[in-house]
């Protein structure tokens, strides 16, 4: 087996790794996903319990209302976060290419 031959072995073999782990990554934000739905529901239902008898609210909206304010606030915080990461990181990007350039 010629050099040529083993290095294009081992690249398949690193494109098969990342690629499954890619996939384990996935399933995992997918689970992550739905545990994180899972609590928001619940700490609504808790919210709604504690609003209805405190403060006199219909339970069945209020849990919905609190369960969609604990899982939408934090899923838009954490999207602005990662938007801004990803600006920050093109911005330095551009800007290490135009101290290399100039």
């Amino acid at each position: 087996m010629s050099r040529r031959d083993r290095a294009e072995e081992e690249v398949r073999a690193l494109q098969e790794i990342a690629a499954r782990a890619a996939r384990r990554l996935e399933i995992l934000q997918w689970v992550i996903l739905f545990v994180a739905a899972v609590l928001a529901t619940a700490a609504g239902a808790l919210i709604a319990f504690l609003a209805s008898d405190l403060l006199g609210l219909p339970f069945r909206p209020t849990w919905m209302v609190a369960s969609l304010l604990l899982f939408v606030v934090p899923a838009a915080w954490s999207y602005r976060r990662l938007k801004r990461e990803g600006r920050e990181r093109l911005e330095d990007v551009s800007s290490r290419k135009r101290e290399s350039d100039g």
